[in-house]
């Protein structure tokens, strides 16, 4: 029976029924508070005083009270359960709390003007998480390249056997410089375009196409121009000193549009823009870091 006794003895449930008694002064006060039976209280503490082979309280039909021996153990338990609890604390909070590395890749230009702000407030905000930020045009495998999460501009996405989400589109618009609108002269229609050097951005196959909406109307305008580049800053340069009309992403160029340095054309009219996507292959219910991170572009990173 002894040996039945100590592998079903749980010493750490037992100190807290102790501790309980020594405030209470009373085993039947101490099981009420507990919400167990008064005869399991005097069993755990009958297993408790075998095990350390002393009594820990005077019983009489009156009171209950600490012996010499009870005083000095219940200053210990009590010890030992505060730590137990600030350790529990601490790794709850480590729970809640994001922390860790996260290593990201995402588009030069919308990196540079866009994610890196973003991705500064999240660190702050969240200062046990350390995040590493790779800037780069190339479609990368995240997993092979050692990537917690991709950030990508597209019309359409692949499919692909990571987790994705829409974070917001990038809209555009068709735009000139005041000097090359005074000397070419403004477009008045779409179909003007094909009178107009275009300063063209080379990606993809269809680098040359330029579509619109309006309403139920959808239209391609085939373009051309003697200047073409993969970059979009230096289109955007180009297009501000006067070398063509150009078709931009919005947010690139909203304060060369407010200062008047670049003309907008064609508002009736819209163009279809990129998608913002972001890709993950870790689910993000088993990573807090990850997790947080997501909400954090989904809560600050819409259309722009």
């Amino acid at each position: 029976m002894i040996q039945h006794d100590q592998v079903n003895f749980d010493r750490f449930n037992s100190l807290k029924i102790f501790l309980k008694i020594a405030h209470e002064a009373s085993f039947t006060r101490a099981a009420e508070r507990l919400g167990i039976s008064k005869s399991q209280v005097t069993k755990e503490i009958r297993k408790l005083e075998e095990h350390l082979g002393a009594p820990l309280f005077y019983r009489t039909t009156r009171s209950v009270s600490l012996t010499e021996t009870g005083k000095m153990f219940q200053e210990k338990a009590r010890n030992i359960l505060n730590l137990f609890e600030e350790a529990e604390e601490e790794i709850k909070n480590q729970k809640q709390t994001a922390r860790g590395h996260l290593r990201i890749t995402a588009p030069a230009i919308l990196g540079q003007r866009v994610l890196a702000g973003l991705l500064a407030e999240f660190q702050i905000a969240n200062p046990y998480v350390d995040l590493e930020l790779v800037l780069t045009d190339r479609v990368i495998d995240i997993v092979e390249d050692g990537f917690d999460l991709s950030i990508r501009t597209s019309a359409t996405l692949k499919d692909s056997n990571l987790y994705q989400h829409r974070l917001g589109n990038i809209s555009r618009v068709v735009c000139a410089s005041p000097k090359y609108l005074k000397k070419f002269g403004t477009p008045k229609k779409i179909e003007d375009l094909h009178n107009h050097n275009c300063v063209l951005f080379i990606r993809g196959n269809l680098w040359n196409e330029w579509h619109f909406q309006k309403g139920g109307t959808n239209k391609k305008v085939v373009v051309d121009g003697n200047y073409r580049t993969n970059n979009i800053i230096a289109q955007i340069e180009a297009t501000k000193a006067g070398m063509g009309i150009s078709n931009l992403p919005a947010y690139l160029v909203e304060e060369e549009i407010k200062k008047g340095k670049l003309v907008p054309l064609f508002k009736s009219w819209t163009l279809p823009g990129l998608d913002m996507y972001v890709l993950y292959h870790q689910k993000r219910s088993s990573s807090r870091k990850l997790d947080v991170l997501l909400s954090h572009l989904e809560e600050n990173l819409g259309d722009i």
